[in-house]
């Protein structure tokens, strides 16, 4: 990855494929403003790439799908994570066709998880779906972050238009990297380090 740019390609930084639960998403890794997540979803039915985002300015915090690439998403779903795994927003289709979009201003800063699948393919807490079947809908679903994803279920409609694409964009507003880059840790290590020896000599 090219430290410096605001977009994250899945697998920067030797990460590989972003996997479906948090213990296996991308870590986003960079400075300042995040403004695009590029990927590609493994299977276009039951796929699912998870992402840790820092959203910094939760009143313009916006996400929101683009088919892009050359086998662009068509029906894809967005899903939103507090840090440790719990159910936030999730929303399947936009009022304005079956691209997915997140918007909200009440969300305190700080880490999250954001993932997309293709709609229909829904997150789980056992057999309890986190969000409700939101397949095909255009509703925005806040179960308050009380459950936990531990798995996917198929249920509902199927969804349409059929997705036969895996090549997406998610388009952000308001989110920064989780993660500062490595040379920005090392510098900050200096520094502590330096106010450390500071302090030292100041009490000898």
């Amino acid at each position: 990855m090219s430290w410096g740019t605001t977009i994250w390609h899945e697998g920067d930084d030797g990460q590989g494929d972003a996997g479906p639960f948090p213990s296996t998403a991308n870590l986003t890794i960079g400075v300042g403003s995040l403004t695009e997540i590029l990927g590609k979803l493994s299977d276009v039915t039951k796929g699912a790439d998870m992402y840790e985002i820092y959203i910094a300015n939760p009143g313009i915090f916006s996400a929101t799908t683009v088919g892009t690439g050359s086998d662009p998403i068509v029906n894809p779903a967005l899903y939103l994570f507090d840090v440790s795994g719990n159910g936030v927003f999730g929303d399947d289709n936009t009022a304005a066709g079956s691209q997915a979009s997140i918007a909200d201003s009440s969300l305190a800063a700080g880490l999250y998880f954001l993932l997309i699948a293709p709609s229909g393919h829904l997150p789980a807490n056992g057999n309890t779906l986190i969000f409700g079947d939101l397949t095909n809908t255009t509703n925005t679903s806040a179960p308050g972050g009380t459950l936990e994803i531990t798995k996917y279920k198929e249920t509902g409609a199927t969804p349409s238009p059929a997705d036969s694409g895996t090549d997406y964009e998610i388009d952000l507003t308001g989110v920064n990297f989780a993660s500062p880059e490595p040379s920005t840790v090392a510098l900050i290590g200096c520094g502590l380090a330096a106010l450390a020896w500071g302090a030292r000599r100041r009490a000898g």
